[in-house]
């Protein structure tokens, strides 16, 4: 007998404090149906035990006024914070965790707002990393002139970069961790520069034997769009196609792909004499085209007589190659890699190492300088 009274107390006590909550959450404006469904109990019997505790049932009006009001329980310093914060691009998810402010109460203070433009996630996401790569100080616009630096690192992301839709990232051996350091440089990042191992897929000597790698990656809608509209897109692969008329006649940015995609070296004739070589590849037949279009260009400007075209081939993973030995590659790499201020350092030891050894085609030094001239005029 005692046991039961001691249940009954119990469960009286529980539901007395069921009923402090429901009366206090009232107070504090929820309605009487989220109350029924988080309760377990029906509105008639919210609105009994309301009546009981003496509280006022408000009208459907009343609860309009309440939700008005409760948008203007955020104090207007605190208001003047948000605003300036969200217009900076912080989310409001962000902001009403921060500010302790309920999801409803951030959402409908924002979209009263007349100076705030409401945003889905998407777009809060491409504004917070604008702003951020414009307070880090990164300069986002120094791909739309077009300069012999900005060709040159153009040329490199259109041979060996990455477009994603928020960001760019290049990676090249670690051993050409310099040549990352001097994009950071010219882009004015403070982006560490990123070390890794991995397998290497191509080559003879280095296929299958892990290799260490330096990455530099960094978010900027802009600089991202500058490639664009070069028609350096994120998925350039196989639809890499230069559009802009300037940058295609620039031996800056043809050298940029060179040293990103391409291969400059030596190559033994039947007479034994050590003869250059150049190569690109690409897995964009469009691109290699254009390349071709170039780079014979530059022989046909000299007054060597020999056959111009050389054919672009491609390998068994379906990569087009286009390749120079000879004169053709000795008058491409000296018109490409002379008097330059941005290369890849280990190139142009091979281009000056060229230069010294290849004298024997300077020996009609008038047509070495008439193809440069002729180069000069029409670029």
């Amino acid at each position: 007998m005692e046991n039961n009274n001691i249940e009954i107390e119990i469960e009286i006590e529980i539901e007395i404090e069921i009923e402090k909550k429901i009366v206090d959450l009232y107070n504090d404006g929820i309605n009487m149906n989220p109350l029924a469904l988080k309760f377990k109990k029906t509105p008639k019997k919210i609105k009994e035990i309301l009546i009981k505790n003496n509280i006022k049932i408000r009208s459907k009006l009343d609860n309009i006024k309440l939700r008005a009001e409760e948008n203007n329980k955020i104090p207007f310093d605190l208001q003047i914070k948000i605003i300036e914060l969200y217009n900076k691009g912080i989310s409001a998810f962000k902001l009403r965790t921060f500010f302790k402010i309920s999801e409803k109460r951030m959402q409908k203070f924002l979209q009263s707002q007349k100076d705030v433009i409401y945003r889905n996630c998407g777009d809060g996401l491409r504004i917070y990393y604008d702003n951020l790569a414009i307070e880090r100080g990164i300069n986002i616009n120094i791909l739309n002139n077009l300069t012999e630096q900005s060709c040159y690192w153009l040329g490199m992301l259109a041979a060996d970069g990455n477009i994603f839709k928020r960001s760019i990232s290049i990676t090249l051996k670690y051993e050409d961790l310099k040549h990352i350091e001097k994009l950071r440089n010219f882009l004015n990042l403070d982006n560490k520069i990123g070390i890794s191992e991995r397998e290497c897929l191509i080559g003879t000597k280095s296929k299958g034997k892990f290799l260490k790698y330096a990455t530099i990656r960094t978010s900027s809608k802009e600089l991202v769009e500058s490639c664009i509209k070069y028609g350096i897109t994120n998925n350039k692969s196989k639809t890499l196609k230069i559009l802009n008329k300037n940058l295609l006649e620039s031996k800056d940015f043809w050298r940029g792909c060179i040293d990103g995609d391409g291969s400059i070296g030596f190559y033994k004739r039947k007479d034994n004499i050590k003869a250059p070589s150049i190569h690109l590849c690409s897995a964009s037949l469009e691109f290699i085209k254009q390349a071709q279009t170039y780079l014979e260009n530059i022989i046909t400007q000299s007054n060597i007589k020999f056959n111009i075209k050389n054919s672009i081939y491609k390998d068994k993973k379906n990569l087009n190659h286009i390749k120079y030995n000879g004169k053709k590659a000795y008058f491409i790499i000296q018109y490409l890699y002379k008097n330059n201020t941005v290369s890849l350092e280990r190139k142009q030891k091979t281009v000056d190492h060229i230069m010294k050894e290849c004298l024997f085609y300077e020996e009609n030094k008038d047509m070495v300088t008439n193809t440069k001239n002729n180069i000069a005029r029409k670029t």
